[in-house]
């Protein structure tokens, strides 16, 4: 009944309004309503157009934050300029001063780098212990499952370019195992964290 009532007033609009909707899931629209609207699709922002906002909207706030953490922000964000804002606005009033790039790590849950590459590591090595301990320590040290198993497709990918830039047909065989196997994963973590 809702679409219906919008579908009659974008029909016979009063001469001054402009109906503006916005939403992430364009596919849900009846098409009564959707073929009487102009779409204009938005894109992912770059993370350097992100973080350059993001460094303005830090620096009219009063907040220090330095631009290795900025690059952070952007690149977790995934082109989202909301999302980016949220997490600079999480970490605003966490701060006790200027923030740094150890500092957005730890106050988002993100791993660090050499942590993730020795856990995914470990793991393609078939060193089962080893990454049960990597998994467990950044675990007990606060880092968030969702953006981990993103961190570890990211290696994934990386080192599956590399073995295709080599024209190493049994690494890239095995890293495509593991992407596979990943991407699964992160549908499945996804599913769970849904509401």
């Amino acid at each position: 009944p809702a679409f219906d009532a919008f579908r009659t007033t974008r029909e016979a609009p009063p001469p001054h309004c402009v109906f503006v909707l916005f939403t992430t899931e364009a596919q849900a629209l009846p098409r009564t309503v959707g073929g009487r609207c102009q779409q204009f699709p938005f894109r992912r922002l770059a993370e350097d157009v992100l973080a350059l906002r993001l460094g303005f909207i830090a620096s009219a706030e009063g907040s220090a934050i330095d631009s290795d953490a900025l690059a952070l922000l952007a690149r977790t964000s995934e082109g989202s300029m909301r999302d980016a804002i949220g997490y600079l606005d999480q970490l605003a009033p966490l701060s006790s001063g200027s923030i740094d790039l150890a500092e957005a790590r730890s106050l988002l849950g993100l791993a660090d780098p050499l942590a993730v590459a020795s856990l995914f590591d470990a793991v393609l090595e078939g060193r089962a212990h080893d990454a049960l301990h990597s998994l467990n320590s950044l675990y007990e040290g606060g880092v968030d499952l969702r953006p981990l198993v993103r961190a570890l497709m990211e290696r994934c990918r990386d080192l599956l370019v590399k073995a295709i830039d080599a024209r190493d047909p049994g690494s890239r065989s095995r890293l495509s195992g593991a992407l596979d196997a990943l991407l699964h994963l992160d549908g499945e973590v996804r599913r769970h964290a849904e509401p």
